[in-house]
């Protein structure tokens, strides 16, 4: 994902429409058929990945890709065609140049300007932690299988260095919804919570999701049954291990 900070008066991030224009631009499915090899999903909705079971497609809608979009919002913005907007610094770490090269590309379709930085990875974790930095690459591995754990990047008591808020983002409606889904034992009115809080990050655009991450996992014909959890823990319990046609192992 890439996300913004919204420090400074003259910080054009401040603006959600430039937020909203940059992400329309940017050609998922071609970015992870491209620059990943296709192993991925493109990030077409909101910031809960597709493996939790409170993903749902249906309710929490993100940023398809769409360039008459992308420049109605610039336009809207004040920056019509890119126009009076000063070239924007996106920084990266060096191993994810090409990922950042590939956004360059896209947006210099709607007269948008990007100058790219690449630090070493701890460098830029560092700048980015303290607020160093309006615009970066990030990305987030989740502790356990559950949506809280990612939407916790957004609760206003979890600013950054001390807790993963990176952003900054600060919403009542927002914390009001987390703190009431952390407190439910109503799995349906948590989910419910969930959906609600995905969306109201992908309408106010703090973070432009670029795909989900997926796996790729290898077995020989002869093993069956194996499978992985969301958190990409191997359930070995269902597996059986056939080969030359006899049982060579089994954990059932």
């Amino acid at each position: 994902m890439l996300a913004f900070s919204r420090g400074g008066n003259k910080n054009p991030f401040t603006n959600p429409k430039v937020r909203q224009a940059l992400s329309h631009a940017i050609d998922r499915k071609g970015l992870v058929s491209f620059i990943r090899s296709g192993l991925g999903t493109p990030g077409d909705y909101g910031v809960v990945p597709t493996a939790l079971p409170s993903f749902d497609s249906t309710k929490v809608k993100g940023y398809p890709f769409n360039m008459r979009k992308a420049q109605e919002l610039l336009r809207e913005a004040g920056f019509p065609n890119g126009t009076g907007l000063p070239v924007l610094k996106l920084y990266t770490y060096t191993s994810d140049r090409s990922l950042a090269e590939y956004l360059q590309n896209a947006w210099k379709g709607i007269g948008v300007k990007v100058e790219i930085e690449t630090n070493q990875f701890a460098t830029h974790q560092e700048m980015v932690d303290n607020g160093k930095v309006n615009f970066f690459r990030g990305s987030w591995l989740g502790d356990y299988p559950d949506a809280e754990n990612y939407l916790a990047m957004f609760y206003s008591k979890n600013f950054a260095p001390k807790g993963p808020n990176k952003t900054h983002f600060s919403s009542p409606d927002f914390d009001r919804l987390f703190e009431e889904a952390h407190e439910t034992d109503n799995l349906f009115t948590r989910y419910e919570d969930y959906l609600r809080m995905d969306q109201i990050v992908m309408n106010e655009a703090p973070i432009i999701v670029l795909y989900y991450d997926e796996v790729l996992q290898l077995t020989q014909p002869w093993v069956t049954g194996l499978k992985a959890d969301p958190m990409n823990n191997l359930i070995l319990e269902t597996v059986d291990i056939k080969r030359n046609g006899g049982e060579v192992a089994t954990n059932k």
